[in-house]
């Protein structure tokens, strides 16, 4: 039981660090946009590019978990002691945390109309992925083991998160504006 902490402990510190993360990234987007760095009320959503605020960061946090999770594969693959797996898991926790945490709040960010609607919906596709990947987990560690398993994990989360948060970066205030139909 005691083996859950590391995860667990990696939630707690992903928590801290991704609530830094959003004030820092917010306060260096404002800055660069012409707002005042210090306030974080009083800016219109829609002249202010809150995505590339949301995801600054997000890409360097994305290439590390790559390693870590494909290295989390081969540490259990290798039976190395266990501490490794363990301070693997924890990263892999605060990684997990940050990021739900940053595209949580910017969901509601660009849906301050159904701020409910659209956590929910980002939670019903969060779990049936999840779903998804579990029910097919044990399948494919015997056919492939842990070490390829988690290195295509790695990859697929990896290059498929670094190929959204970029699209999300040159393409998001211009869906944005075309979906709530704002010319600004």
């Amino acid at each position: 039981g005691l083996s859950f902490l590391a995860g667990g402990g990696g939630v707690i510190v992903g928590g801290f660090i991704g609530g830094r993360l959003m004030d820092w990234s917010f306060k260096k987007t404002a800055r660069r946009a012409g707002f005042s760095s210090e306030t974080k009320t009083g800016i219109d959503i829609n002249s202010f590019r809150i995505e590339e605020a949301r995801s600054t960061g997000s890409i360097p946090i994305m290439v590390i978990s790559m390693f870590v999770v494909g290295g989390y594969g081969w540490a259990v693959h290798a039976h190395a002691h266990p501490a490794v797996p363990l301070i693997l898991q924890f990263f892999i926790g605060v990684k997990c945390t940050v990021l739900h945490q940053i595209y949580s709040a910017l969901i509601v960010d660009i849906s301050p109309s159904s701020p409910g609607t659209a956590g929910a919906s980002n939670n019903i596709c969060r779990c049936t992925l999840s779903a998804i990947l579990v029910a097919i987990l044990q399948p494919v560690v015997k056919a492939i083991g842990y070490s390829w398993l988690f290195t295509i994990l790695a990859l697929i989360e990896g290059l498929s998160g670094i190929a959204a948060v970029w699209t999300l970066r040159r393409r998001g205030w211009e869906w944005r504006k075309k979906r709530v139909g704002c010319n600004n």
